[in-house]
């Protein structure tokens, strides 16, 4: 048993290593062979965390909602476990189930009812429908008090650590663009 926390340890160093230096492939082969050792509950979690985590960067969003699963198997759920299942399935134009985990998300903490409503607003834009993209991004508009601001990139802080970047200008068409800038006064340049 402490050979496998001494492994454990010096995987899990070896990992944080290897993402400070971006080199995440390699973080992510370390933090699953302490998968393969397994660890405790509580380190299970934490390094699967860090492994969604590296993988939504990585845009592998298979691998996120893989992982996500896995990790509600060990604990209870969260509005963060719904943050990344939704937005993965939006990259991956699995619309119906982005729908359905978006909308898990309570509307308690700030960051993830800014996502929540992001992830609407974007969902909405895939699908064209535009009127809804505009009355979800009204609710965002609502709690961040953004009116007339210029923005492109929005971090939720999803705790330990972990953000999720969202750069409006680049994952927004054209078309809502231009409706948010009429109906909110946003701009995006």
């Amino acid at each position: 048993m402490a050979e496998n926390s001494l492994l454990i340890a010096s995987y899990r160093e070896t990992a944080v290593s290897k993402c400070f230096s971006k080199e995440y492939y390699s973080a992510i082969y370390f933090y699953k062979k302490i998968l393969l050792l397994k660890p405790t509950n509580n380190i299970k979690i934490e390094v699967i965390k860090k492994i969604i985590g590296i993988n939504f960067y990585l845009e592998k969003f298979h691998e996120v909602i893989f992982f996500t699963k896995d990790l509600m198997q060990l604990r209870k759920n969260s509005d963060h476990d719904f943050i990344f299942l939704g937005f993965s399935y939006i990259k991956i134009k699995k619309f119906k189930k982005a729908e359905y985990w978006l909308n898990k998300i309570a509307i308690e903490g700030h960051p993830e009812f800014c996502a929540k409503y992001i992830g609407l607003t974007l969902l909405m834009d895939q699908l064209d429908k535009f009127e809804k993209s505009i009355y979800y991004f009204g609710h965002f508009v609502e709690v961040d008090e953004l009116r007339g601001q210029n923005f492109k990139i929005i971090t939720m802080e999803l705790g330990k650590g972990q953000n999720l970047e969202i750069n409006l200008d680049k994952e927004l068409s054209s078309t809502l663009k231009y409706l948010i800038y009429l109906s909110f006064d946003f701009s995006f340049n």
